[in-house]
């Protein structure tokens, strides 16, 4: 292990840390750091669940003010939402050189692996999964949350084949409840509304856009749009809809209207829908039955020790920092919190110090062109999302307890369709598909 502090050592018995995590796999990779699948060294032998650990450098973030706005963001909002299409948060925490979060595990890969893999998905399946997608955007829109990226690969599935909205990496906080409104240039090209593509001052309506895009998705295999510039050309006239079913043709367009004034973008009027006319809302929203791609638990994943995911802390990556609080508050440990109320306490105390705080401008490279399929990121232009007040700071949890029964190491392989056409998990999956940074 070299210099490095192992994650074998003991663990902390002051309060819950990375010492409490015994790492099997690194899952994914980006460009602030890794994700893990971990088990938590505390819990009885046979009964250690997997939980996804994401580790962050500081290194990294504290080279902007924007990454630290992003590191900040999507702890805030899987702390705010309490939703059963959202990753539980179970731990949030520190030590010198990186931060860490603890969340559920989804070893079903994206459902955007799915659609590629058959061309395009069935109608029945198509209708329950943006039966899902559509009550998790609601419940982020509840709390005034715009996630600005919605796109099958950012929606992941858990051992029981529901799905989880995704990489809350470029969401905002709307920071007025009487002014819903932010401009930014974030997003997927092919996925973004015309208003995010040409920067206008904007609110959760952009994402019923995306909504659409990713209802075409499902169907066709590929985006409604080669990318931004054919979507404002065209003036948000998808690509063929052959092949599509007439009911979810009908909603497409709905959603994919150029102008927001002509856009579908009341969620009662969605769910009301004939596309949806199959669907009983309260099943969905209560996921009584599995989904409908099947994850197979049967079979044993082998998961390796990943000996280069072992080292915790080494001293070149310490990071020297000028502001000793930056990351003051960050701590967070689900048994500590009271309840679905706590997470609207946290919004509006979240609203209320966006309102004071001074937005964060990052410089864009014009010349640049992301890949397809890639997010782009341009101006946040709504809340600057930071620490909680230092009351918040307080409800940091001393306890070593373990998170709800979930996924265990028989339910992670890769995917593949059975001989009925039903979508079962295989080892030929990406690994890095489980989880992202």
């Amino acid at each position: 292990m070299g210099c490095c502090e192992s994650i074998e050592a003991a663990p902390n018995a002051d309060h819950v840390d990375h010492t409490h995590f015994e790492i099997f796999r690194c899952i994914g990779k980006g460009g602030f750091g890794n994700v893990y699948a971990v088990q938590k060294k505390t819990d009885p032998e046979g009964k250690r669940d997997y939980v996804a650990m994401k580790k962050m450098a500081k290194v990294a973030l504290m080279k902007s003010e924007w990454h630290m706005k992003v590191a900040w963001l999507e702890r805030n909002v899987l702390r705010a939402v309490n939703s059963p299409f959202v990753p539980k948060l179970y731990w949030a925490f520190q030590d010198q050189a990186s931060l860490y979060l603890v969340m559920e595990f989804l070893p079903g890969g994206d459902l955007g692996f799915y659609i590629s893999r058959q061309n395009g998905l069935p109608e029945s399946t198509v209708a329950f999964y943006m039966a899902e997608l559509a009550l998790g955007i609601e419940e982020l829109h509840k709390r005034r949350i715009v996630h600005h990226d919605i796109k099958p690969a950012n929606i992941l599935l858990d051992k029981d084949g529901h799905s989880r909205i995704t990489d809350f990496g470029i969401a905002v906080f709307l920071e007025q409840e009487q002014e819903l409104k932010c401009k930014s240039t974030a997003g997927t090209p092919g996925f973004m509304s015309p208003e995010a593509v040409k920067g206008r001052s904007h609110g959760v309506e952009t994402d019923f856009f995306s909504f659409g895009a990713s209802l075409y998705y499902c169907f066709k295999g590929r985006c409604p749009f080669e990318d931004n510039n054919e979507m404002l050309a065209q003036r948000a006239i998808p690509q063929s809809m052959s092949h599509i079913p007439a009911a979810a043709r009908d909603l497409i367009l709905k959603l994919l209207k150029y102008d927001v004034s002509d856009r579908l973008v009341d969620w009662d009027a969605v769910k009301k829908d004939p596309f949806f006319s199959g669907i009983n809302w309260s099943e969905i929203a209560q996921r009584t039955q599995p989904g409908p791609i099947t994850i197979d638990k049967d079979a044993a994943s082998n998961f390796p020790v990943d000996v280069y995911a072992m080292d915790v802390l080494c001293p070149d990556e310490v990071v020297k920092v000028d502001d000793k609080h930056a990351f003051d508050g960050y701590e967070y440990d689900y048994q500590k919190v009271a309840g679905a109320s706590e997470g609207d306490t946290l919004v509006k105390r979240l609203s209320r110090a966006a309102r004071k705080s001074v937005s964060v401008r990052r410089k864009s490279n014009k010349s640049a062109s992301p890949g397809k399929g890639t997010s782009i990121v341009g101006r946040p232009g709504g809340s600057s999302i930071g620490p909680p007040s230092r009351r918040d700071s307080k409800e940091a949890s001393n306890s070593k307890g373990a998170p709800p029964k979930q996924d265990t190491a028989d339910n992670v392989k890769g995917a593949a369709g059975d001989k009925n056409g039903k979508l079962q998990v295989s080892s030929q999956q990406k690994q890095d598909s489980s989880n992202r940074v």
